[in-house]
């Protein structure tokens, strides 16, 4: 049986090299999960804001048009009248539009940066002839 220089079998260090690496995998994988799911709740909130831009679009437009287009004929003329309530309507429904896209904007990026950087440096530590991936040689 082959041992290394302290003693411990080679078995028993590739046992442990493998359970390592399977625990290692493991929390990668878990951060992954979670930097994912983190992402996928920004983007549902952006998508409720662009939703409920276009819904208070629609009934904005559908439900009121008749009635403030009444009152306003009163004061102004009708034309003036069509063109102030579609740039109140046009106004909100933009503010919502902004508010929807900002949210995405921050959901943003959608690949899990930090576990890549986590698999990339494990990969490189893991490499035959380096000392961890993190120490530079001097000079």
């Amino acid at each position: 049986m082959t041992t290394s220089g302290r003693g411990t079998p080679t078995g028993g260090l590739v046992q442990s090299l493998q359970g390592n690496a399977a625990s290692l995998v493991r929390l990668e994988l878990d951060r992954l999960r979670q930097e994912l799911s983190d992402s996928a709740r920004q983007a549902g909130r952006a998508s409720a804001l662009l939703g409920g831009a276009g819904l208070l679009g629609m009934v904005t437009v559908g439900t009121s048009v008749a009635l403030v287009l009444r009152s306003l004929d009163t004061v102004l003329p009708r034309p003036a009248s069509a063109a102030l309530l579609s740039g109140v309507c046009g106004a909100g429904a933009g503010v919502l539009a902004a508010l929807g896209v900002a949210e995405l904007r921050r959901a943003r990026p959608f690949v899990p940066e930090e576990t890549v950087q986590g698999v990339t440096d494990d990969v490189r530590a893991a490499r035959p002839g380096t000392s961890g991936g993190t120490a530079r040689p001097a000079g």
